[in-house]
């Protein structure tokens, strides 16, 4: 077996191989060695542990192994005569018969399982060479495969899944504008309103509100903090207005603005962990805050807006 990546060396057991044989080790094992398959063992082993609850990625790691032992012999034998190739597969069945250990995860080895032996026997002996289309083509689909999940990767990358336009659709608006009220103080309505109102992004649960009702400017805290078990996000805190967090709150703040017909103000804070059952303000470390003033000033009369459906819809798809 070939181990260690730094100072990669091959252990061959104290056992009596013939000059043939030893021959045929050493030109496998260096062969793994040219090729690193010993860094790409680890590195399936590590993405292995982390997915250890997925089937396929151990499926994907043993394929992986396999294809390693398939490409390691024929990378051997391909400059070998029938009767040479003869003498390799008979090495393979030497060392299968004398295999009692279980199979090493970091090492790269000659032969692990029996259960491949009767597969790699048949690649030797029907090896045809590869033609360069072939090879070009296999090329092309390993970095067409490497380019998407690369590009797959990086839409999930800080553990955030927006969801597209959430109000694009007319019948969306159904459930809340059928609570809209005159008044900030109707605290049932308000609640209800603020409930049906999507979260920025599915990392994201809204979990108190506070009013202000007593005074002018009357104004609605809606508080969000991070989903029970979710990742802390790589962008936070969240700041700015270039990014779809804002730009879903501003939408979130029109509808609100549409259906509480009172109200002046209305402000978003976030938190990046969960809460313990209790409203802490100091730890929502980013807020939007919206004025009603300013969006009547780009719309016009909002409580009229929340009365036409239509009206909001083509809004909010602008």
């Amino acid at each position: 077996m070939l181990i260690g990546i730094i100072r990669p060396c091959i252990i061959i057991p104290d056992i009596g191989f013939n000059e043939t044989q030893l021959k045929n080790i050493l030109q496998h094992e260096i062969v793994h060695l040219k090729r690193f398959d010993i860094g790409v063992k680890w590195l399936t082993m590590v993405v292995t542990s982390f997915h250890w609850f997925n089937p396929l990625m151990h499926f994907i790691k043993k394929d992986i192994n396999s294809s390693c032992e398939l490409a390691c012999d024929e990378a051997v034998i391909r400059t070998l005569s029938p009767s040479e190739k003869q003498d390799y597969g008979d090495t393979l069945i030497a060392i299968v018969a004398r295999n009692k250990s279980p199979m090493r995860m970091l090492g790269a080895t000659m032969l692990d399982e029996k259960k491949g032996l009767k597969e790699r026997l048949l690649a030797i002996m029907n090896y045809t060479k590869k033609s360069r289309l072939i090879m070009i083509l296999s090329a092309v689909l390993l970095v067409g495969i490497i380019f998407g999940a690369l590009y797959l990767g990086v839409g999930i990358g800080t553990g955030k899944d927006t969801p597209p336009d959430v109000y694009i659709n007319a019948a969306s608006l159904d459930e809340i504008i059928k609570y809209k009220t005159a008044y900030i103080g109707d605290n049932s309505k308000v609640s209800s309103i603020v409930n049906n109102i999507p979260v920025p992004d599915n990392y994201f649960k809204q979990q108190y509100i506070s009013m202000t009702t007593d005074k002018q400017p009357y104004k609605l805290n809606v508080f969000y903090e991070a989903k029970e078990g979710s990742p802390h996000t790589s962008d936070w805190p969240i700041v700015g207005e270039s990014n779809t967090t804002y730009t879903n709150m501003s939408k979130n703040a029109l509808v609100i603005f549409c259906t509480i017909d009172n109200l002046d103000e209305v402000a978003f804070a976030f938190r990046d962990s969960s809460s313990e059952g209790k409203l802490e303000e100091a730890k929502y470390d980013t807020t939007y805050n919206f004025k009603r003033s300013s969006f009547e000033e780009k719309y016009g009369d909002l409580s009229d807006i929340g009365s036409k459906k239509d009206s909001l819809v083509e809004l909010l798809k602008k």
